[in-house]
């Protein structure tokens, strides 16, 4: 079933690599785009895969500063921002000719890679006259476009960022449509906010990762560009219960100057709110203010009122004056249900209340704020209170308090939709001051109850762990003892099979030594060559003692219970046995089976002695060592391709070629068996079989 498959899917494969070439040529052959219209009518894949442009057009914004250089290019058909490979001195106004590809940026479509060719200097062309409600809507982005509105809020860039630009923000922070301006000679001071500005820009849309829309600015040259229409009108004084009648974003923007006596700050100062009788409101002041007031001052402000979740607040706000205030007292309610009563619920937000409730949890959250739950009348509801500010020990789970902060009502969403009243409110604290304590909570708490039964439960199990310890000293006591003797059995038998060993290689080998030797005294005079040999015979069996002393040495060392893989330790014998004549290659056939060491040690040795006659006697080209697991033993195989020998005529100790003979009596000491295949000029295979049982 596969192959047909396959062979149907190759084609399939190659029809669909032969499109993408055909598109990827079309691609790399199409004509250069020449419209600004064209290159924003490509899609988001087009414009990544870097389409060509040659635009040509007027720079209507430069942006020229040592860490960026960029600018606006407007034609007939809209504009485009465009950036550069190099620096060039364009000028607002100057006819250029540009040379780039497309490309995706925090401002969607822009021109990059490119080359721009200096045309004549002259004006900035014709703005398309619109509102600032439809460049809020996203209309006219990339194009020059002229509008009005009433200044809310004038600062500066961030200081990151030099030279700084001049912001002046238009409309609520809601829907807030920030100019940028690059050049003000004239400084911040003569923008006012109230005053009505006429502008024109590059109306510049910025994206988040996702490419959803984050805000919409304008771009500007300089203060040539803002023209004031009508002057900061002088803020009309209300009181905050006529600021919250205030009739929404339809309703032309007006600075006005409220007062009142503040009862709450925030904690990073940047809002506050005061109340006037039984009216109040939140007040956030403009960006980079901070409120140097505390609670129970008076507090007057010049701000433009907003719709802010539930009612309406003061934005951009500026202190305009404050001095000494006499107390609020707080609207007392029973319970959180008398707070969501219906009546009277619409002025509430804002204001100081006092509302009795049971503490249900008390947490702490990382931005500052230490968090209680509670519960009253039936509702669930939450006060924040600033982690500086310190909480007495019997504000604990269960604890009757009585608790004085700002209301704050919570309107969702599907019950703004169905034109309902909030069912949900919290309370903001200022300090510890604000928690009154009627009954502390019970000191058997859950948390203590918890602690209680652990320790409970660990003085049972200790008391069951100490029976246990001394019913397991005992069993350990006659293990130790068992375990003595075994271990005084086992070096017994160790002793047994050293000595053993010993005896069949060492005695052995010394023994011809010595005979060799005395062989060569008697005949030194008569036959001097030939008692020559036997000294060198001799010598050899010493060498061959000494390397068996070494080996039982090492035997001695290792651990019979450790355990070791035989695959990576003969792979990497493989590598270091190898040279550039001879090609020395491993294979495991079947699974690695885990090896006792003191047998992987031998096995090693096997293998070694096996490569080491194949090189020396065989000169092969290639040698191949196979690992086999079959079940119950492991089987060693070295193969070469070399000039092979007659087994039954090999050379013995008797001549000093001890490798054949000493891996015989190797393998039988781990009860394995050795076998040797081999013929003249047809390689040799030596194949070794050791018992897992040993282990």
């Amino acid at each position: 079933m596969m192959r047909p498959l396959r062979m149907f899917l190759l084609p399939i494969h190659f029809v669909g690599g032969l499109i993408l070439s055909i598109g990827l040529a079309a691609v790399c052959s199409a004509e250069p785009l020449r419209t600004v219209a064209e290159a924003r009518a490509l899609s988001v894949a087009e414009v990544e895969a870097g389409r060509e442009v040659i635009l040509s057009g007027t720079a209507t914004y430069v942006r020229s500063i040592p860490s960026d250089f960029n600018f606006s290019l407007h034609d007939a058909t809209g504009g485009v921002m465009v950036y550069p490979d190099e620096r060039s001195e364009v000028r607002p106004g100057q006819t250029v000719t540009v040379r780039g590809f497309t490309s995706l940026s925090v401002h969607g479509l822009r021109i990059e890679r490119a080359t721009v060719e200096l045309g004549d200097p002259g004006e900035l062309p014709e703005p398309i006259r619109t509102t600032m409600a439809e460049v809020r809507e996203g209309r006219y982005e990339g194009e020059f476009a002229e509008m009005e509105g009433v200044l809310r809020a004038v600062r500066l860039e961030t200081p990151e960022v030099r030279p700084q630009r001049l912001a002046l923000d238009f409309g609520p922070r809601s829907r807030r449509l920030t100019l940028w301006l690059l050049e003000y000679p004239g400084g911040p001071e003569q923008f006012q906010p109230g005053s009505t500005l006429r502008v024109r820009g590059v109306v510049m849309r910025w994206r988040n990762p996702r490419g959803q829309t984050q805000n919409i600015n304008v771009l500007t040259n300089s203060e040539a560009d803002v023209r004031v229409l009508s002057a900061s009108p002088e803020p009309v004084g209300q009181s905050i219960a006529e600021a919250q009648l205030w009739n929404g974003p339809d309703e032309p923007a007006k600075s006005i100057l409220l007062g009142g006596v503040v009862t709450f700050v925030a904690p990073d100062r940047t809002a506050v709110v005061f109340q006037d009788g039984t009216a109040a409101m939140r007040v956030r002041l403009a960006e980079g203010r901070a409120a140097e007031v505390e609670a129970g001052e008076w507090l007057q402000v010049r701000g433009f009122p907003s719709l802010g979740d539930y009612t309406v607040v003061l934005e951009d706000a500026h202190v305009a004056a404050q001095g000494p205030g006499e107390a609020i007292p707080p609207e007392v309610y029973g319970d959180a249900a008398a707070v969501l009563a219906e009546k009277g619920l619409v002025d509430r937000d804002a204001r100081l209340i006092e509302v009795g409730a049971t503490l249900v949890d008390l947490k702490t959250r990382d931005d500052g704020l230490r968090v209680l739950e509670l519960s009253s009348g039936g509702v669930s509801f939450g006060a924040t209170l600033p982690l500086s500010a310190p909480v007495s020990p019997e504000v604990r789970a269960g604890a009757k308090l009585r608790l004085t902060g700002v209301c704050e009502l919570h309107l969702t969403e599907e019950r703004r939709r169905i034109n309902k009243l909030p069912d949900v409110f919290k309370l903001s604290l200022r300090d510890e001051r604000d928690i009154r304590v009627l009954r502390a909570g019970p000191w058997w708490t859950a948390g203590r109850l918890r602690v209680a039964a652990i320790a409970a439960s660990a003085g049972l199990i200790l008391l069951g762990a100490w029976t246990d310890l001394l019913r397991r000293g005992n069993r350990r006591l006659r293990e130790e003892v068992t375990a003595r003797e075994r271990a005084e059995r086992e070096l017994a038998n160790e002793r047994r099979r050293v000595a053993a060993e010993l005896h069949d290689t060492l005695e052995q080998t010394l023994t011809a030594a010595s005979l060799q030797l005395n062989a060569a005294s008697r005949t030194i005079d008569a036959q001097p060559t030939a008692a020559m040999q036997r000294v060198m015979l001799a010598n050899q069996l010493v060498s061959r003692s000494r390397q068996e002393v070494r080996d039982a040495v090492w035997d001695l060392r290792l651990d019979d219970k450790a355990v070791t893989s035989l695959s990576p330790m003969l792979r990497r014998l493989c590598e270091e046995s190898g040279g550039d004549q001879v090609q020395i290659a491993f294979e495991l056939q079947g699974e690695d089976v885990p090896c006792p060491s003191h047998i992987a040690a031998q096995v090693i040795r096997l293998a070694r002695e096996a490569i080491t006659n194949a090189l020396k006697h065989g000169k092969p080209e290639r040698v191949t060592v196979i690992l086999a697991t079959p079940p119950g033993e492991w089987v060693l195989t070295v193969t070469d391709d070399g000039s092979g020998f007659d087994p039954q005529a090999a050379a013995g100790p008797d001549t000093g070629h001890f490798g054949l003979v000493g891996m015989e009596e190797r393998v039988q000491r781990l009860g394995g068996s050795i076998e040797v295949r081999s013929h003249p000029g047809q390689g040799c295979t030596v194949r070794l079989r050791i018992p897992m049982e040993l282990s």
